[in-house]
């Protein structure tokens, strides 16, 4: 774990590539394609709620693809940073939407990103991981259950590749923006607590909310 303000970063580091950890096509990016139905506890009741993140587009207007590290407000996000065809790589954010994840798990933010009416262009995925913005600091860490993405920087990444990554994204911030790269879990339920307007919200976006029969005495 390491705190850092933005310095210039020299042409060096400019010139390196990372090793990409995934190279996903239209051919296999379904495989990576979930179902959402998630299960929650809220006053004694527990509840299921279920909604097609891919095609649900009053939750994509919710939750909007953010480019810019200088758009995001105070809260956590997911991020990924892609080459599409073989491009530029580019980060990309978007903010979780309640404790359920629902529409901000990486594979999800992927496909918004690389596909279009089912058509998907061939991307190198360099990492993925989590972030908490709060005034002018930024929590970092690189954890990503479905690409398992902690698990492969330890065993297949390059130490240069992964400071390839820190200093990207310390290119990314202005001078002020104070920088810590976590190695622990950032968006969990503690720090997400799940609420009756979570429910209220989804339900507005067109969920199936259902609650699991109540245990008796």
């Amino acid at each position: 774990m390491e705190t850092r303000r933005k310095r210039p970063v020299s042409e060096t580091e400019t010139a390196y590539t990372p090793t990409p950890v995934y190279k996903l096509t239209r051919n296999n990016i379904n495989a990576y394609i979930l179902t959402h139905h998630q299960c929650q506890q809220l006053n004694d009741k527990y509840y299921i709620v279920g909604i097609n993140p891919y095609t649900n587009q009053q939750l994509h207007l919710t939750l909007p693809i953010i480019t810019n590290l200088h758009g995001l407000d105070d809260g956590f996000y997911i991020y990924v940073l892609l080459s599409l065809d073989n491009g530029e790589p580019s980060m990309y954010f978007i903010k979780t939407y309640t404790s359920y994840e629902i529409g901000t798990k990486h594979q999800q933010l992927i496909y918004r990103i690389a596909c279009n009416n089912q058509t998907c262009k061939k991307y190198n995925l360099y990492y993925a991981g989590e972030l908490q913005k709060r005034g002018n600091e930024i929590k970092f860490n690189f954890y990503s259950g479905t690409f398992k993405m902690a698990t492969k920087l330890k065993k297949t990444k390059l130490p240069q590749d992964i400071e390839y990554m820190k200093q990207h994204i310390l290119s990314l911030c202005d001078e002020g923006i104070y920088i810590q790269f976590m190695d622990e879990p950032i968006i969990t339920s503690e720090n997400i607590l799940f609420t009756q307007k979570d429910l209220d919200d989804l339900k507005h976006l067109g969920a199936n909310v259902n609650t699991t029969p109540e245990k008796k005495e």
